[in-house]
C-alpha cells in the first residue's frame, strides 16, 4: 500500500504484469475537508445530514447573531482586501461556534435551514483550509452566510435587541 495524503492506494500485479490500480480515498473526522483536493491544510470533515454538537454552554441571543453578522462582515471586508488569514481569524472567532451552538434547536423547527446553514460554513471552511483560499468564493459565502443566519434567528424565534 501506498499512502498519499489522506488517500491509500493498492498495487496489485496480475499474472501478465499489467498493474491494477485501486484507489480509496480515506476521509477521518480530522481529514482535508473531504474534498481530498491537493493545497489543503487540516480541516474537520463535517457530515451535515447529522446534528452538530454545540461548542458553548452559552445561551443563544440576539447578541450571538449580531456578533456572527459583525464578524461575517469582517471576514468579507477582509478577502475583499486580500487578507485571507485575518478573515479566517474573524470567521473562526466570530461565526463559526454559533453555528454549532445553534444546529440541534434549528433542526428541530427547520432541518433543511439548518442543513444549508451547515453546508455554507463548511464551504467556508474548507476555503480557509486551503493553501490560498479563493477570496471571491469567501465573500460570497459569508455574504450567503448573512441571510441564512437571519432566517435561522427567525426560525428560533430569537428577537432583535
Amino acid at each position: 500500500m501506498i499512502g498519499v495524503g489522506s488517500a491509500v492506494t493498492r498495487v496489485q500485479r496480475p499474472a501478465r504484469g499489467c498493474f491494477i490500480l485501486t484507489a480509496a480515498l480515506v476521509i477521518a473526522a480530522a481529514g482535508c475537508g473531504g474534498d481530498g483536493s491537493s493545497g489543503t491544510t487540516e480541516t474537520p470533515f463535517v457530515d451535515c445530514g447529522a446534528s452538530l454538537p454545540p461548542v458553548t454552554d452559552a445561551p443563544v441571543t440576539a447578541s450571538s447573531f449580531q456578533t456572527a453578522d459583525q464578524g461575517l462582515a469582517t471576514v468579507i471586508e477582509l478577502a475583499i482586501g486580500n487578507r485571507a488569514g485575518d478573515a479566517k481569524e474573524a470567521f473562526f472567532a466570530q461565526v463559526h461556534d454559533l453555528s454549532h451552538d445553534i444546529d440541534r434547536p434549528l433542526r428541530q423547527v427547520d432541518q433543511s435551514l439548518a442543513v444549508q446553514l451547515c453546508d455554507e460554513i463548511v464551504a467556508m471552511e474548507q476555503q480557509f483550509g486551503q493553501t490560498t483560499p479563493n477570496l471571491a468564493v469567501l465573500v460570497a459565502k459569508a455574504t450567503s452566510l448573512r441571510q441564512f443566519f437571519i432566517d435561522a434567528a427567525q426560525a428560533l424565534a430569537v428577537e432583535p435587541t
